[in-house]
């Protein structure tokens, strides 16, 4: 288990997070999630985008495993989400006007978001297999 602080350090050595800090905070940002330190209260935040703060359930992953793995669980949450939403888009549109033109638009995205999906489910798989061997 690592308390949030714990994880703003990992997130703040990970090489990948893109450095966001601002007047009275510190912040690193991976994969659209973003981690906030109040350099004055030292409170830690973690975040959705740029504004949506993460529920406790989905601070959850961080807490138990840490920085990298959270941010690939909370992506993979969002592709997930996203897929549905492009399936019920590609789902109206056949019933409604059945444009070629959306549904191709609309299957071009859920492809680059399976991509993207796979993509980090073979980096959590590679953390996860990383992690055994050194346990």
């Amino acid at each position: 288990m690592y308390t949030l602080e714990e994880v703003f350090d990992q997130a703040n050595a990970d090489n990948y997070a893109a450095v966001l800090n601002g007047v009275g905070y510190t912040s690193r940002t991976l994969m659209g999630i973003k981690i906030v330190r109040d350099d004055i209260t030292k409170q830690v935040q973690l975040m959705e985008g740029f504004c949506t703060e993460l529920e406790s359930k989905e601070i959850e992953p961080f807490l138990e495993r840490g920085w990298r793995y959270g941010v690939y669980i909370a992506s993979l949450r969002n592709h997930r989400i996203k897929m549905d939403l492009i399936d019920r888009g590609i789902r109206n549109e056949m019933n409604s006007s059945r444009s070629d033109k959306r549904l191709d638009e609309l299957r071009a995205l859920k492809a680059e978001s399976l991509k993207n999906y796979t993509a980090i489910n073979s980096k959590l798989d590679k953390l996860n297999n990383d992690n055994n061997k050194n346990n």
